[in-house]
């Protein structure tokens, strides 16, 4: 049988679309293609905290401990309002001074500032003066001497130092303060008229005319009373 030409043409139509529509149903489904693209995450960064503009310290108090380089025990430091030290004594007046100068002298602390202090001015020793005091009345300040004519520590004679004692403002020569500010302003100006010591003592005990007669006019220029002065003064300052 003889198929017409527009059946052919139909056929063959139906059979490619049939084959298409297999190769469609029949195709492997591919995945898709994605790009991965790893990224990293960077760790954060802390930023330094500025200071402040003026920063202030503030430092707790230290306690300084002194210790004493022999045995590094700790050295307590005495302070006015509690530990007052030992060798030290107030009086009436709030002043504080050395309980003794001199711990072999039998006079009391402070005459013996008193005679220190006065020394002073006139750039006495005053373990001379102290010297002189031993022998002129053996630390007794109630010692009277030359037929009641000398008083005192020092043995001064009104008589003869009246202008001194009102120039000193001194009055009473009984005074154990008086009686050495009368001396040793006497003893100072005797120091200032001769050449030695020996002499001056010489003239404190005897006068400046009673020295000149009995002493330098000889050529003696040391009494037995300055040698006994100048024996003691050197046994003070050797203890």
């Amino acid at each position: 049988m003889k198929i017409p030409p527009v059946a052919t043409t139909i056929i063959t139509a139906f059979v490619t679309a049939v084959i298409i529509t297999s190769a469609s149903t029949n195709a492997v489904e591919e995945p898709p293609i994605t790009t991965h693209v790893e990224t990293s995450v960077a760790p954060a960064i802390e930023e330094p905290i500025a200071p402040a503009a003026n920063p202030v310290e503030t430092t707790p108090p230290v306690e300084t401990i002194e210790t004493s380089p022999e045995t590094e025990e700790p050295v307590t430091t005495a302070t006015p309002e509690t530990d007052a030290p030992e060798t030290m004594v107030e009086y009436d007046n709030g002043h504080e001074m050395p309980v003794v100068l001199w711990p072999h002298v039998p006079l009391e602390a402070r005459l013996q500032e008193h005679i220190s202090n006065e020394c002073a001015k006139y750039e006495i020793d005053p373990l001379l003066v102290v010297a002189m005091i031993f022998r002129e009345s053996a630390y007794k300040s109630d010692a009277i001497g030359d037929n009641g004519n000398s008083v005192g520590l020092m043995q001064i004679q009104e008589r003869f130092h009246g202008d001194r004692m009102q120039k000193l403002n001194v009055s009473d020569l009984r005074d154990p303060f008086q009686n050495v500010t009368v001396g040793i302003d006497f003893l100072a100006e005797e120091i200032g008229k001769y050449r030695t010591i020996s002499e001056a003592l010489t003239a404190y005990n005897a006068g400046d005319v009673g020295a000149y007669k009995s002493y330098f006019s000889k050529g003696i220029y040391e009494s037995e009373y300055a040698r006994e002065v100048l024996d003691k003064w050197e046994e003070l300052l050797s203890k």
